[in-house]
Order: structure tokens, then C-alpha cells, then sequence
């Protein structure tokens, strides 16, 4: 496996690694090192080997960008084709070309995990026409030498297939593990005994995901406390706005965790946040793995009307979908609406988790991406 970055807290790429290893691969994901990780670590069934960009000590001046791309691909690609692997799998866009071309030399087999529509993610639209067009042309070269390429949603799914004539994605959702029951109890004791409802955002803190709007709503919410847990760039300013609207004593920030150790604080919940926006086409279009990691805890979801998770509510009442999730307005109307009626609540909490057993989970799910092994792996013989 080839990832882009430091590969930290990326629940996703370590089940992969885990159930590939669990079915008798040797697996080693190739990561980026930076200055809080280590330069091998051992996981459970795989290990992780991160490269040592030195140009990283550069200033960050837009000059040295360049340099230190090439340096991260080049050492990338010396790792990768020294493993001698009989699959490549490439994280998302950027490693493509390091993957293709180690895979070539080897005679080995190239998979494209499309984890995001990588040119239609958050942010993509703000660089420039002739880098995004360079990015387009990149895609469309490298995954036509793919073997196999899996998407995490249907509708992501259907869109490569839509753009790119002749591919047929494997779907693998984004779910979660097989989590045991856990009591409903207090984890936070900055809350305890107040009587308050907990609602629950787990992931990164960056823009286009509504935690603007969750902290608003706690204006009109009074019995209502929002937990975060997580990083990301926005944590600053989430807490200097909850400060502004006077609201910070319902506002928890807790830093990323384990998954282990999260279900903890997601079991705690009432409601579990995705308020993803309609900033890129590849946010519309998901449904992202705390949508699925809730439904395990039996927790209800509150998610953006958007198709992937409203076929999902639509067939199971497992949560409430709020229309505009720019709009805190919004969300307090969804959230109001899902506590209305204590029954049905209950009824929700009870159907997500065995809907999660059931069919949402990732003793499901993984079945397709053991099959999509064997069948390269049987097809280079």
C-alpha cells in the first residue's frame, strides 16, 4: 500500500491492512514521515514504513514545494519498487505514477483505492485551471492501467464509471468494525450531572463539515452539549466562537483517538453528527465512515440530505436528515424533530444498531476487497 501522507488516523487504510493480512497477504504500507511519527511501526498483522523527506526542513516558501515533491516521490518510489510486492495498492491520486511504475518494472498488479473523487475533493476547485486540467489528464491515464479500482460509496462509484467509460469500481463502504455493546454512560465529567443531551462529531476539523453550525445550534439547543473529537486546522476557531456565543461550558474538544478507544465516547452520544457540505462534489456524494460508526454504537444519525446516507435513511429509520446543513436553523429543526418523540428515539437507537450488525459493517463489506485480491492475484498466475 502507498499513501501520501503520514497514515495516522486513517481507520479506513488500516482495516484494509488488517483484513488483507488477516487473509494471509504480508502487507506494508508505505507513509510519509514527519516529526511525530515513528520510522517503522508495527501494527496488528502489517507494518507501516514511513520515508524521510530531508528537503521537509526547507521553509514552507512555495519555491521549495516543488523540490520536496519530487524528493517524497522519488523516495516513495525507490521503497516501493525495492519491496517487491505482487500488488500495489495506491492510496487516492497523488502516488498513482509511483505505483504504476513500480508495479510495471515488477510485473506486479496495480489497485486504485479511490478513497475521495480526487478531482472534485474540497479545495481541489481553488487551484489553478492548468493544474487541475495537468490532474485530470493524470487521473485518466493512470486509471486505465489499474487492474482494479474501489470506491467507498455507490454514487462515487457510478461517477468514475460515468467519467471514465469501461471502468467498473468495486464498492467496499466505508464501515465500521464489529463493535460489542457498550453501556450508555457518561465519559465526559466536564458534563456530568447536568442533565444535558450529547450530541457527538468524530473526525477532522476542517471546513465544509458543519461544526460552525453544530456549535450554533447550541443557541436555540439549551439542553443540548456537543462533543468533538478529533484535528485538524479549525480547532482554534471552533473554540473561540463557542467562546463569542457564550456557549463553551456545552462544548468538549477531545483529540483524535484509536477507534478502540473512541466507540467509548461515541457510545456516550444521542446523536451523532454529519453535517457534511455541499462544498465539492466528493463530499455529496459520500457517506463517511462516522456515518456507519455511529449506527454500530446504536447511536441515531443527524446527516446532510444527500443521496448515499438519505438511501440509507430512506430504507432504515435510522436517523433524521437535515436539509441545509450550512444552515444551523436547519439542523436545530432535524435535531428537534428526531427528540420529538421519545419512542420513536428509542425505536431509532434500536434499529441503527441492528441495522449496523446486520448489513453495515465491515464483516460485510470486506468480502469484496478479498475477493478483488484473489482474483489478480489468481489472474498473474
Amino acid at each position: 500500500m502507498i499513501q501520501f501522507n503520514s497514515s495516522r488516523f486513517l481507520t479506513r487504510v488500516d482495516r484494509e491492512a488488517k483484513t488483507l493480512a488477516g487473509a494471509g497477504h504480508e502487507v506494508v504500507l508505505l507513509a510519509l514521515k514527519d516529526p511525530d511519527t515513528e520510522a517503522t511501526e508495527e501494527r496488528e498483522g502489517y507494518v507501516v514504513r514511513r520515508v524521510a523527506v530531508l528537503t521537509r526542513r526547507l521553509p514552507r516558501w512555495t519555491i521549495f514545494k516543488p523540490l520536496k515533491a519530487w524528493e517524497g516521490a522519488w523516495r516513495m518510489f525507490w521503497r516501493a519498487w525495492r519491496s517487491r510486492s505482487d500488488v500495489y495498492d495506491v492510496r487516492d491520486l497523488e502516488p498513482m505514477a509511483i505505483g504504476w511504475l513500480a508495479a510495471r518494472m515488477r510485473r506486479a498488479k496495480l489497485v486504485y483505492s479511490s478513497d475521495e473523487l480526487c478531482l472534485e475533493r474540497n479545495g481541489f476547485d481553488r487551484k489553478p485551471s492548468w493544474l487541475r486540467a495537468l490532474y485530470g489528464a493524470y487521473e485518466r491515464f493512470f486509471i486505465r492501467r489499474a487492474d482494479v479500482v474501489i470506491s467507498t460509496d455507490r454514487y462515487r462509484g457510478k461517477e468514475l464509471a460515468r467519467r471514465y467509460p469501461g471502468i467498473r469500481p468495486i464498492i467496499v463502504r466505508n464501515v465500521s468494525e464489529l463493535v460489542k455493546p457498550m453501556p450508555k454512560k457518561a465519559a465526559l465529567p466536564e458534563l456530568k450531572g447536568r442533565g444535558l443531551r450529547l450530541m457527538i462529531y468524530q473526525g477532522l476539523l476542517s471546513k465544509g463539515r458543519g461544526l460552525e453550525q453544530a456549535i450554533h445550534s447550541l443557541e436555540q439547543l439549551e439542553d443540548f452539549a456537543l462533543l468533538i473529537v478529533g484535528y485538524g486546522p479549525l480547532e482554534a476557531e471552533l473554540r473561540m466562537l463557542a467562546e463569542e456565543l457564550r456557549v463553551s461550558d456545552r462544548v468538549v474538544i477531545r483529540e483524535a483517538v484509536p477507534f478502540n478507544k473512541l466507540v467509548k465516547y461515541t457510545a456516550a452520544a444521542d446523536a451523532g453528527l454529519v453535517l457534511i457540505q455541499d462544498v465539492c462534489r466528493s463530499y455529496y456524494l459520500c457517506a463517511p465512515n462516522k456515518f456507519y460508526e455511529y449506527m454500530m454504537m446504536g447511536v441515531p444519525v443527524v446527516a446532510s440530505d444527500f443521496p448515499e446516507m438519505r438511501d440509507v435513511i430512506a430504507q432504515h429509520p435510522v436517523g433524521v436528515l437535515v436539509e441545509d446543513p450550512s444552515n444551523s436553523r436547519s439542523l436545530v429543526r432535524a435535531v428537534r424533530k428526531m427528540f420529538a418523540d421519545e419512542d420513536a428515539y428509542r425505536d431509532m437507537r434500536k434499529t441503527a444498531r441492528e441495522v449496523a450488525l446486520k448489513r453495515f459493517n465491515w464483516g460485510v463489506e470486506q468480502k469484496g476487497l478479498i475477493v478483488a485480491y484473489e482474483r489478480i492475484l489468481n489472474s498473474a498466475k
